[in-house]
């Protein structure tokens, strides 16, 4: 899943593009077409009426790193999409937005932040986003988006299983945070929770409240904010918070493996669904919510596994 310690990306020269296959994707030259049955069209009449009931689309993840293929394997598995796959790691932001206007293609969805700050809307197109936790910056028109993260709800229930004494949850977010945190206090109070949320500017900050709230908390969630969580930082709070035994829940595998913390992850289908109803069945809503999640390990796993 996400991982904190990933934070270059690699920019190449040559474009992935792949098309929506029911069969495991293989890269292909942009101008070939992968269809329905996995194979290559011989009979072009054929090969446009299979289209024709399938919406184009074009995904741009921001790398190929697991979580976000993952998400992009999902959406090629859709057979209500006609997709092609580009991807920042093997091309520029330019080069893809002008081989996405040349094949006439309007709706982008953007996985990961950097392919959405990517994708222009005032070039023409529609631009639908999903695993981008910096939200401020894209609630303007021409972008909509799908949580990156799954339903609090679902979360802190599962927690609850795990941790029952779980009652006051602490949080610390930078301003990029802000839709997440949004989420995550209503999903508290609906579940008679206290949550103690503190805003900060910087790791070191981060790293000074932590340590002054943990004796007021009985869990912490590792909210993906890059602006404020540095690996060293990290390391300093999953021990310190190790040390005086406060619960953690993370969406990255790094830092659940620094300590016994709860680690969970949205489905990539999930993922995918939302997008597409995004597409078909919500034109007038701005974001949806993820509806499942997945339980990737906790600290039962983690004591049994030890």
């Amino acid at each position: 899943m996400w991982s904190f310690c990933r934070f270059i990306v690699t920019f190449g020269a040559s474009v992935l593009a792949v098309a929506c296959s029911m069969v495991p994707v293989q890269e292909l030259p942009p101008a070939e077409k992968t269809h329905t049955n996995g194979s290559q069209e011989t009979v072009e009449g054929k090969a446009v009426l299979e289209r024709s009931t399938r919406r184009p689309v074009a995904i741009v993840v921001s790398s190929d790193a697991d979580a976000q293929g993952a998400v992009a394997q999902a959406l090629l598995a859709q057979d209500r999409l006609d997709c092609t796959k580009y991807s920042l790691e093997h091309a520029t932001a330019p080069i893809i937005a002008e081989l996405i206007s040349k094949q006439g293609i309007v709706d982008v969805i953007a996985i990961g932040q950097a392919a959405a700050e990517s994708i222009n809307p005032d070039d023409g197109f529609n631009v639908l986003y999903t695993q981008v936790f910096a939200e401020t910056d894209l609630q303007t028109v021409g972008y909509r988006g799908v949580s990156a993260l799954p339903p609090f709800a679902l979360q802190i229930a599962r927690w609850r299983e795990v941790e029952p004494e779980l009652k006051t949850i602490g949080v610390i977010a930078s301003s990029d945070m802000k839709f997440v945190v949004q989420d995550l206090l209503g999903a508290a109070v609906g579940a008679e929770m206290s949550l103690r949320y503190e805003h900060v500017g910087s790791d070191k900050e981060a790293l000074f409240v932590f340590q002054r709230m943990v004796p007021e908390i009985d869990g912490y969630i590792f909210l993906p904010d890059k602006r404020i969580l540095s690996p060293q930082v990290i390391r300093k709070m999953m021990a310190y918070g190790g040390k005086h035994g406060t619960a953690m829940l993370t969406y990255s595998p790094a830092i659940a493996e620094l300590g016994d913390a709860m680690h969970v992850a949205p489905d990539p289908e999930d993922i995918a669904e939302q997008i597409v109803t995004l597409l078909d069945q919500a034109p007038d809503r701005q974001r949806l919510p993820l509806k499942r999640l997945v339980v990737a390990s906790s600290p039962e796993t983690a004591r049994e596994s030890s």
